[in-house]
């Protein structure tokens, strides 16, 4: 069989596609991904984080309110929509948002999980491309055909070159959930990172600490643990009408916007930094010499001392001064970042890179010449802070879905905005 379209991965911006793709059943589409099941940023999921958006920026109301794949209707079908209407929150936990987007992964015909793209070589005689893929368990690969494709692998922790592979208690942020028992049976934790990711794994531990004897440290190489804008003239950054905008805009400028827009998608949000502030406060007498905060301060290394303790190398940005700190477990929380799948090789001379072997990602989405090859979570220099928006995905997978019908099946709303980019 020839499929209209195969996806690699199936994280919320492939699962909204395919869901936005099930409108129309003449489509033959097939997504692959190698975990055994829906799981979206399992290794840091406190019982108590939420959604940075509402629960209407799912996987497509924005675009499509009616369908049967909306946050809603899976309420409905959980007989839990009237209590949700009583619980009056608009932002759902992490937790919730998982389980409404497995539940709509299992909603739909065409998802396989526990299978692992190894390889995609373009047939250029039949313009088609052919998928090796492995099933993860038994090892058998089978081959695949497409017309198209689109390539949502998602993210990974950054990893610094410092960072040391297989020590006990040293993690990347992804991996806490996993290993955050042990961790706090160390005497001393070091969290290393000023953004979300590591303001939720220190206020995690700091809810913790009573239970345990350990000291708590937090570094953060912004000069302020700074919160979110969150602003709601802010917000109209993240829409269709801005990133049309943006992506008609010269590299330079685009390139000095995103480094000025940065608290849009990489601060903390202000309800935590609240809470972790009000919790020290609050048990001051308890944490007064077991909790450390230290803004603006690079880790630049970490040595082994003695034992189970390593000692880590940093300077103050501010003073310049050298800083060594003792540590027993260190969660590192550095942001996250695109690297691309291995089966990439294979479409060497079909996809198009700048100067510096990045990506270019059309204002349509994709990255080769005929307009076929179709990515997600990618392309922010083209694109802006948008780019890996929860809240963009619907927009994103209408432009991607109108293209793959070859009509303008969707009509997401367009200029609506109150202010005028110019």
């Amino acid at each position: 069989m020839i499929y209209d379209v195969a996806g690699v991965g199936i994280g919320p911006f492939n699962l909204g596609l395919s869901s936005l793709l099930d409108a129309k059943p003449s489509i033959k589409k097939i997504f692959f991904e190698q975990k055994p099941e829906f799981g979206w940023h399992l290794g840091i999921m406190p019982k108590w984080s939420t959604l940075q958006i509402p629960f209407l920026a799912d996987l497509v109301t924005l675009v499509d309110p009616m369908s049967r794949f909306s946050f809603l209707n899976y309420l409905k079908n959980e007989r839990r929509l009237h209590r949700f209407y009583i619980y009056e929150n608009f932002y759902i936990s992490r937790e919730e948002y998982n389980k409404y987007c497995l539940w709509v992964s299992k909603q739909q015909e065409g998802l396989f999980f526990g299978k692992r793209v190894d390889e995609i070589v373009y047939d250029s005689d039949n313009q088609l491309y052919q998928l090796n893929v492995v099933d993860v368990v038994s090892g058998i690969s089978e081959k695949f055909r497409a017309k198209n494709l689109v390539l949502g692998t998602g993210t990974q922790s950054a990893k610094p070159d410092f960072f040391k592979d297989n020590e006990p208690n040293h993690c990347l942020v992804n991996e806490y959930s996993y290993r955050s028992e042990d961790l706090k049976r160390t005497d001393i934790i070091t969290v290393v990172g000023s953004g979300q990711s590591g303001a939720e794994v220190f206020y995690d531990l700091l809810l913790d600490i009573e239970h345990n004897p350990y000291r708590l440290q937090w570094i953060g190489r912004d000069v302020n643990f700074m919160a979110m804008d969150l602003n709601k003239l802010a917000l109209e950054i993240t829409t269709p009408d801005y990133s049309s905008f943006f992506f008609g805009l010269p590299d330079n400028k685009k390139k000095s916007l995103i480094k000025k827009q940065d608290l849009l998608y990489k601060g903390i949000n202000k309800n935590l930094l609240k809470a972790i502030y009000d919790y020290i406060y609050e048990n001051y007498e308890t944490l007064q010499n077991r909790v450390s905060i230290y803004p603006g301060v690079e880790m630049l290394d970490y040595q082994e001392k003695n034992g189970s303790n390593w000692e880590i190398l940093a300077r103050s940005l501010s003073s310049d001064k050298e800083i060594k700190l003792d540590t027993q477990a260190i969660i590192l929380a550095l942001g996250f970042e695109c690297v691309e799948p291995s089966f990439m090789n294979g479409l060497d001379g079909v996809v198009n890179r700048n100067s510096k072997g990045n990506l270019l990602v059309s204002e349509n989405y994709t990255i080769d010449a005929r307009n076929t090859i179709f990515v997600q979570n990618v392309g922010l220099e083209q694109h802006g802070v948008v780019t890996p928006d929860l809240s963009m995905g619907p927009f994103r997978n209408a432009v991607i879905a109108n293209q793959l019908f070859d009509c303008d099946y969707y009509t997401p709303d367009q200029q609506f905005t109150f202010q005028r980019f110019v």
